[in-house]
């Protein structure tokens, strides 16, 4: 029923004289089917973009669709494949990453002398498991030797779980969960030794080339799209399995011990391609 009134609105409205589009860019697979039968239906002449923002396997769709598309914008290499994979031809696709600004200053240090604290980062919507599965953060935190911070920063539904998994483990001391948006968010928490985003799904996550202009070293999920685009192992950060509770308290292990000290300005250099200019 949903999908028929969504119909019918998108041929009135687009059906209107005075609504003469040149192009409609459309971030969901479905709405590109749909565009393409009101354009052939009313005789309409305007290109259709299909950009999608998650991989396939995110289960928002039938990426197929997206074949109806005159032009797909893929924000990162593992959805330009991906699409290519399901048969769509490559002549339509386009890589087409989200642009950053080149970070002027940064308030954040790594070379940090050996009594300071190792902080780790989290920012993000607060999802216990799903997309962006903070417990295996937390569960992480539990197999280290717990001399350390992990500041997490955002809002979503979970919060309250998150919170009572937090106290359950008694990692409450070290775990600090900074609940809403903020303007900045890379300004609540100083001299951020890394980021860690744990995701099972992205399409290209704006955080790690936020933290990466930074010259904050990441530490991410190897999901199937996204991350592979910013993270070089040993020279931004590190990639570890989805769900990989194991091997994500290891690489956290290699922070906290100083095992490996990352270089600010070739963090920021490793971010060059993606930069506005």
């Amino acid at each position: 029923v949903n999908s028929i009134t969504h119909l019918f609105y998108l041929m009135y409205f687009l059906g209107k004289k005075n609504n003469k589009y040149s192009h409609i860019i459309s971030t969901g697979p479905g709405l590109c089917f749909l565009l393409s039968r009101i354009k052939s239906i009313l005789k309409l002449e305007f290109k259709i973009y299909g950009w999608p923002h998650f991989s396939s396997s995110s289960g928002n769709g039938d990426f197929l669709n997206f074949d109806y598309a005159d032009k797909i914008l893929c924000i990162s290499n593992g959805i330009f494949c991906e699409l290519k994979s399901l048969g769509i031809d490559s002549n339509k696709l386009t890589y087409f990453p989200n642009p950053f600004f080149k970070i002027s200053t940064t308030n954040n240090s790594n070379v940090e002398n050996n009594n300071s604290i190792t902080k780790f980062l989290y920012i993000g919507r607060l999802l216990f498991l799903g997309q962006k599965r903070i417990k295996d953060i937390i569960d992480a935190v539990n197999l280290t030797n717990k001399k350390l911070e992990l500041h997490i920063i955002g809002d979503g539904i979970d919060y309250e779980n998150i919170i009572s998994y937090i106290n359950y483990n008694q990692l409450e001391k070290i775990i600090h969960v900074h609940k809403g948006w903020f303007d900045n968010p890379w300004d609540v928490v100083s001299n951020i030794s890394a980021f860690i985003l744990s995701s099972d799904f992205e399409g290209l996550p704006t955080v790690l080339g936020e933290a990466l202009s930074r010259g904050i070293p990441c530490i991410s999920s190897d999901c199937k799209t996204g991350p592979r685009d910013f993270i070089i192992n040993g020279e931004n950060g590190y990639l570890y399995e989805p769900r990989d509770i194991n091997a994500l308290s290891l690489l956290m292990t290699k922070f906290i011990s100083r095992e490996k000290e990352f270089d600010t300005q070739d963090i920021i250099k490793s971010m060059n391609k993606f930069y506005i200019e």
